[in-house]
């Protein structure tokens, strides 16, 4: 009674699966279809598929089953075109004449899985993998790249695997690049220090096609090549297996990384850092992905001597010769200042003297390292024997930019203070400027430039306000000459005096006055050629026909203005090095126009341009120490004077040029 129902329960049961299987397909195969497989012309098989719906957040591929040999299922995955189809070249088969049956599928977001319906297809080449096992070394480096060469290795179903010389070989797989014929893999041993061998692996599904032990060769130490070193020197380390990769190579010590500048099988390159003094420890060096330690490095001892040179008439220097330090890591220093290198070469570098700053004939000169707390190298005494006598004075009479005239040898300076003007003589015995006379008049105190222009015995001086004034030498008397009408003002014009005619230029024009008949006129169109605008005019001098004055170019560098009267046109010439500002007054000397400028490295120089080569020339330095806030140049009987005002302790240097 029980057996017949029981039977019916079961066929029930299985129709219901039955139905339940056929709704499922019927369902899948309607969200996805497996299209006829192509044979492409190298004999690969191109698998095709169509999703039916918006497959945004589906994946697609094809599960693949070989008939002939009957094993794993094979699924691979394709990405989908805006059609909705997808497709993948199929390859890999072994034998000539194998049969596969595939489907397409699609996974939803929820890890469901849908086939579509079967196709069938038949091998028509023989794609057998062969391994060409020579191929493959008999050691390697623990990172190195191997090539394996063969035929058919392009197969997705090919993979690589490595074992290391325990008693479980537990395999891991390589990632690899192939290729028709090749197969290429990057740091075969993934792990340091995992034994002598390494167990080598080339397989298809799960079946292993070759396998090797491979002997692993680990980068050792040998020797230095040097026998010490020294900050900013190179070392070569002497050994074997080295790993050819700059970007992983560095040694360590006190946590400080130096990487790798050379690396061959048997040597290693590095540059010992800036602070490197002694390396007492063992360094850690790391090569690729390989680790090992190095004995300590002995610091080599600074060799450096110091001697007296001259490299120009008028430029005092000292040379410093050294071994085993870089150049770098140390400095010069004339007492507590420090020195200004000239000149370098791999294994010296000259200083300059800072001739104002010592008036003694004896200065302490030493090196210090610079890492190091200024630690003392070498010290030395050294003579002066300055092409300058250098003198001081406690009375500053003037701030600021002046222009020194000469009259019968004696210095002479215009100074402005509130309303009043005041004319200064230079006094030689007393090597102070003395006061000689006053203008009678006052003067706004509105406008507190001034410019100054000298002819013969006359000096005249455009005050801010557009009045014009002399001072007449030879009588020791004072004068209105004229007044120019400037809109707007302009406290600093150009402002010269040639031919009996003085100019006023500012405002894009130049206004004449005819010093004899006393009139004004406007000669802007014949000459044109003279800069007036965006221009330091106190800045300008006259020397025969041609007007000096200058100024910063386009570039925002200084040039020297060249206009010739005569042939009415005016030229540029550069100073070779960038300068941050003028310092003082042009002055014409023996020839020379002199000028003291400050470079960007907060260092006075002194120059001068030769009138008769046209070339700029340094004269000497003068140290950023002293904090000057006015100089100027001036000649007398004794010969050429830079007077230079101290901010410090408003004191002030006379230098008298021998």
């Amino acid at each position: 009674m029980f057996k017949p129902l029981l039977t019916t329960l079961i066929l029930l049961i299985f129709s219901v699966i039955m139905f339940s299987c056929n709704k499922e397909e019927e369902e899948y195969n309607y969200l996805i279809k497996t299209l006829e497989p192509i044979t492409n012309p190298d004999g690969s098989i191109q698998l095709r598929g169509k999703l039916m719906v918006d497959g945004s957040k589906r994946q697609v591929g094809f599960e693949i089953h070989n008939l002939t040999n009957i094993g794993n299922t094979i699924n691979i995955t394709s990405k989908l075109d805006e059609s909705g189809t997808f497709n993948t070249n199929f390859i890999d088969f072994n034998d000539l004449g194998e049969k596969f049956v595939f489907r397409a599928y699609y996974i939803d977001k929820f890890g469901n899985k849908g086939l579509g319906q079967a196709k069938e297809f038949t091998s028509i080449i023989d794609m057998k993998v062969i391994i060409n096992e020579s191929s493959i070394p008999d050691s390697i480096f623990i990172a190195d790249t191997i090539n394996i060469t063969g035929k058919n290795l392009q197969k997705n179903a090919i993979k690589v695997t490595y074992g290391y010389e325990t008693k479980d070989y537990n395999f891991y797989t390589y990632t690899i690049s192939r290729s028709f014929d090749t197969l290429k893999i990057h740091y075969p041993a993934i792990h340091t220090n995992i034994g002598e061998f390494l167990v080598f692996r080339i397989q298809s599904h799960q079946d292993i096609l070759f396998e090797k032990k491979i002997k692993l060769k680990y980068p050792t130490f040998i020797k230095y090549n040097e026998k010490g070193g020294y900050s900013g020197k190179d070392f070569t380390i002497c050994g074997n297996n080295f790993i050819n990769d700059l970007e992983n190579t560095y040694f360590l010590n006190n946590r400080k990384r130096e990487y790798a500048k050379k690396i061959t099988s048997d040597s290693i390159r590095f540059t010992l850092p800036y602070d490197f003094y002694e390396l007492n420890d063992s360094m850690t060096i790391y090569n690729g992905n390989y680790t090992f330690k190095t004995p300590p490095l002995k610091q080599l001892p600074p060799e450096i001597s110091i001697e007296r040179v001259d490299i120009e008439s008028e430029l005092y220097t000292v040379k410093v010769n050294f071994e085993n330090i870089r150049r770098s890591d140390f400095e010069g220093y004339f007492n507590e200042y420090k020195a200004v290198r000239v000149r370098e070469t791999d294994n010296s570098v000259t200083y300059k003297l800072p001739l104002i700053s010592f008036p003694s004939t004896k200065v302490n000169f030493n090196i210090r390292r610079i890492y190091s707390n200024k630690e003392l190298l070498l010290e030395q005494e050294v003579d002066i024997s300055t092409p300058f006598n250098i003198s001081s004075t406690e009375e500053v009479p003037f701030r600021g930019e002046h222009q020194v005239c000469n009259y019968l040898g004696e210095a002479y300076l215009a100074v402005r203070r509130d309303e009043n003007l005041y004319l200064y003589m230079y006094n030689d015995s007393d090597k102070e400027w003395v006061e000689v006379s006053e203008y009678p008049y006052s003067i706004s105190s509105q406008f507190t430039s001034y410019t100054r222009f000298m002819v013969d015995s006359i000096l005249y001086i455009y005050l801010g306000d557009g009045n014009i004034i002399s001072y007449n030498f030879s009588t020791n008397s004072w004068s209105q000459v004229a007044k120019v009408d400037l809109n707007p003002i302009n406290m600093q014009p150009l402002f010269f005096v040639y031919n009996e005619n003085l100019y006023v230029g500012a405002n894009n024009k130049i206004l004449k006055f005819d010093l004899i008949n006393k009139q004004w006129k406007d000669d802007t169109s014949n000459l044109d050629f003279l800069p007036i605008n965006n221009t330091r005019l106190n800045k300008v001098f006259l020397k025969g026909d041609k007007i000096y004055q200058y100024r910063k170019s386009d570039q925002n560098k200084y040039v020297l203005l060249v206009s010739d009267f005569l042939e009415k046109k005016t030229i540029e010439i550069p100073l070779e090095n960038n300068y941050s500002s003028i310092h003082t007054i042009p002055f014409i000397y023996q020839d020379r126009i002199y000028i003291a400028i400050r470079s960007f490295n907060l260092v006075e120089e002194i120059l001068y341009f030769d009138l008769t080569t046209e070339k700029f020339y340094t004269d000497f330095s003068i140290w950023r120490q002293l904090y000057p806030f006015n100089q100027l140049f001036f000649k007398n009987n004794e010969g050429l004077h830079l007077y230079i005002g101290k901010r410090s302790d408003r004191t002030a240097y006379t230098i008298l040029k021998k």
